[in-house]
C-alpha cells in the first residue's frame, strides 16, 4: 500500500488542524474542548497503520519475487463476512511444494465479488512459500 497526494492532504491537514487546536485548547479556550489531541490521535494511528500496511505489501512482494512456488488445490471455501463489499473468505489449501511434503493450510482472505464465486473445490491457485518459514504463504489469487 502507499499512500497517495490525497492521504498525505489529509494528513497534514488533521496533523497542523490538531496541532493548532491544541494549542488553542490549553491557552485561548476557557475550557478544554480536546478536538486537538483527538485529530492528533486519529492521525498517528493512521501513520501507523500505513507504515504496517507498506511494510506487508513490502514482505508481500518479496514472497513473490523469492519464493518457493508451487501449487494449492482448494479443498473448502467460506465466506461469512464482509469488508467494503467485499467477501472475506476462509480457504483450506492442499498445498504442494517443491522439497516440501504435502499438507493442508487455511488462511482468511479478502476475495474479489468477480473472483468469490470461482473459489470452488479443485481450483489449483499459485501460491509461493517463504524458503526459511513454511508457514508464511502467500496465495496467488
Amino acid at each position: 500500500m502507499q499512500i497517495n497526494r490525497t492521504g498525505y492532504l489529509l494528513l497534514a491537514f488533521f496533523g497542523i488542524g490538531g496541532l493548532i487546536f491544541t494549542f488553542l485548547d490549553f491557552f485561548v479556550f476557557p475550557f478544554p474542548i480536546l478536538i486537538g489531541p483527538i485529530w492528533l490521535l486519529v492521525v498517528l494511528g493512521l501513520v501507523i497503520y500505513a507504515i504496517r500496511q507498506a511494510r506487508r505489501g513490502r514482505h508481500e512482494q518479496w514472497l513473490w519475487r523469492s519464493g518457493v512456488r508451487g501449487r494449492g488445490t482448494l479443498v473448502s471455501a467460506s465466506s461469512g463476512a464482509e469488508i467494503n463489499e467485499q467477501p472475506l473468505m476462509t480457504l483450506e489449501l492442499e498445498l504442494e511444494v517443491p522439497g516440501q511434503a504435502p499438507r493442508r493450510v487455511k488462511r482468511r482472505l479478502i476475495i474479489s465479488d468477480f473472483a468469490a464465486h470461482l473459489m470452488q473445490p479443485g481450483l489449483v491457485l499459485p501460491v509461493y512459500v517463504n524458503p526459511q518459514d513454511p508457514d508464511d504463504i502467500l496465495v496467488v489469487w
